[in-house]
């Protein structure tokens, strides 16, 4: 660059020199001008200096050029990059365009959002988000598995939202495509549940939880009554439920008596389920159904935290009248469990009472269900009701320290 630069000044400095010797008036030149034609001369001048003009003209743009070319060759693209990670820098220029580049640059990204992607097929700088949110909630993908999922599904599904579905073990990711792309044919505009896996998860009318299936589901205990082997449960419940009948059987019977009851039903899948609603809709028609069936992806016994009593040689709708469905319904809150469906329920949930049917919401919201006097269903529907109920419950502790301690 200075050889060039140096180059240029001198070929500046001769045609200045050049022009100085011909129109210098302190030159002694009219001798040579006099045996001259003066037009013959002009002439050669202009020419001559026409010559040098274009020569120049043509050196400036012979240089221009040559800078230009230098300085291509020679840009650092992350200039403006503020970060200064080597190994990172280096694998932005051989992996990002120059948009691309342009683009992390504007929008200040950092490379630790980026650089583990940069190298897989379908990378978008303007997913990288995604990426990374995706990637703290399944850490067991790699970056090709992540990008994949990504780029296949955010159009479908936001992200945000695919992450709410699979974080904590609540959906598997097929189970969620699955739904996305095809939903539930029975009740098509139901919404999937996020949070399928915590206790007092309630599916309402518009919701389903498609074909989940959960991951904690163990084998009933073999020495609780049943009448099928191999009854499926989730694990948090098979140790309440077991205190639970040893409990009712003590109160009711004693220590060396034995309670008929048996677990009927737990752990239904969606499949299951299909085939029991379609044997409603043949017994009681298509609009009736719903009544008396869940729609598939829509039943509580598909969280596997419900189950159904039953009593041999005892109908249904009398199961509530008999000593153990008494007994349930007046200390099943104790350990965990509620009557999901009762006659107050049903403007919720548009099922009839059932009262052979139980639900494990845990000890603390039992209880707290037990004192408000609500179904699980006006629990989820009326929340205020609980909260002022609550509310009033401080109140009267505040009350009664206070008056301990003006007695004190």
């Amino acid at each position: 660059m200075i050889s060039q630069c140096v180059f240029m000044i001198r070929c500046m400095k001769s045609l200045y020199n050049f022009k100085t010797e011909i129109y210098d008036p302190k030159r002694n030149d009219y001798d040579i001008i006099s045996d001259m034609d003066m037009n013959t001369h002009r002439k050669v001048t202009t020419e001559h200096i026409k010559k040098l003009t274009y020569l120049f003209v043509g050196f400036i743009i012979v240089f221009t050029f040559t800078c230009i070319c230098i300085l291509i060759t020679n840009y650092d693209s992350l200039a403006r990059y503020p970060y200064e990670d080597q190994n990172g820098r280096a694998l932005i220029k051989e992996y990002m365009s120059r948009n691309e580049i342009e683009h992390i640059i504007e929008k200040a990204i950092g490379p630790n959002k980026f650089i583990q992607f940069i190298k897989t097929e379908h990378f978008n700088i303007e997913h990288c988000d995604d990426y990374k949110l995706l990637s703290k909630v399944r850490w067991d993908l790699n970056p090709q598995e992540v990008v994949d999922i990504v780029e296949k599904t955010r159009n479908t599904i936001p992200t945000e939202k695919l992450v709410k579905y699979i974080n904590d073990g609540n959906y598997d990711l097929d189970e969620v495509l699955d739904f996305e792309y095809h939903k539930n044919s029975y009740f098509y505009d139901a919404k999937l549940i996020v949070d399928a896996k915590k206790l007092d998860v309630f599916i309402e009318k518009n919701q389903t939880l498609y074909k989940r299936f959960p991951k904690n589901l163990v084998y009933l205990d073999p020495k609780i009554s049943s009448t099928k082997s191999n009854l499926l449960i989730d694990d948090r419940m098979q140790q309440p439920l077991d205190e639970m009948l040893c409990a009712m059987n003590r109160d009711l019977y004693g220590e060396h008596g034995k309670s008929l009851i048996k677990v009927d039903r737990t752990y239904i899948s969606y499949e299951q389920q299909q085939e029991l609603y379609n044997q409603a809709v043949l017994k009681y028609g298509k609009e009736k159904a719903s009544e008396y069936e869940f729609y598939p992806g829509c039943s509580e016994h598909q969280l596997g935290l419900a189950l159904d009593f039953i009593i041999p040689g005892l109908l249904e709708e009398s199961f509530g009248k008999s000593a153990e469905g008494k007994w349930l319904k007046d200390h099943s809150y104790e350990y965990g469990f509620v009557e999901t469906y009762t006659a107050n329920s049903e403007p919720y949930t548009n099922m009839k009472a059932m009262p052979y049917h139980y639900r494990y919401i845990g000890v603390e919201l039992a209880k707290m269900l037990k004192d408000t006097g609500q179904s699980l269903a006006e629990y989820k529907y009326m929340p205020h009701v609980f909260d002022s109920r609550k509310a009033n419950d401080m109140d009267l502790k505040t009350d009664e320290f206070k008056e301990k301690d003006q007695s004190e």
